[in-house]
């Protein structure tokens, strides 16, 4: 436990701390995901097969496990990014892989069938980069964003408590 008035040097270091917790566990589910993913990938058109699916959906397929590891990427990212008590900015990052998921739908249904599932893969990248952009500014200013958030001229007078006044 942090002491309430702790040094920058002190808030500075947990906040390196954090990060590296954070690289950690962000590389136990890069391979983890890796672990699930290649296997997927590399086995697709046996594992189609297996489940009497048509190879013709075998891109559909690949696309759709690149778009799932993406996409965990991104949930990860965000609930982050959510820690830190910024709900619009995942809004927006959510808004912005809803659209890109639907445009990308809509283009790739139009075009040969080798195309689709392609929409929902790249709205996840996107997604997820600018997450992870969004995840370093945060990580980066956490410190600042912290201190301006405390108030500056804390009251020195204590709320009245009304069930003890007496007006008699």
């Amino acid at each position: 436990m942090m002491d309430l008035k702790a040094p920058l040097s002190v808030i500075e270091s947990a906040r390196r701390n954090v990060v590296e917790v954070l690289r950690g566990e962000l590389n136990t589910l890069v391979v983890f995901q890796a672990f699930i993913s290649i296997p997927i990938i590399l086995f697709a058109s046996q594992i189609l097969e297996w489940l009497k699916i048509p190879l013709v959906h075998l891109t559909v397929f690949r696309y759709a496990v690149f778009g799932a590891a993406f996409h965990v990427f991104l949930l990860f990212a965000n609930t982050v990014i959510l820690y830190f008590d910024l709900p619009r900015l995942v809004a927006r990052h959510y808004l912005l892989f809803f659209i890109l998921s639907g445009v990308g739908a809509w283009v790739t249904v139009n075009l040969d069938s080798s195309y689709h599932g392609l929409g929902y893969s790249v709205a996840a990248l996107v997604a997820l980069v600018v997450s992870c952009l969004s995840l370093n500014r945060v990580l980066r200013d956490a410190t600042s964003s912290i201190l301006l958030r405390q108030p500056l001229n804390p009251s020195p007078y204590r709320a009245i408590d009304f069930e003890r006044v007496s007006l008699g």
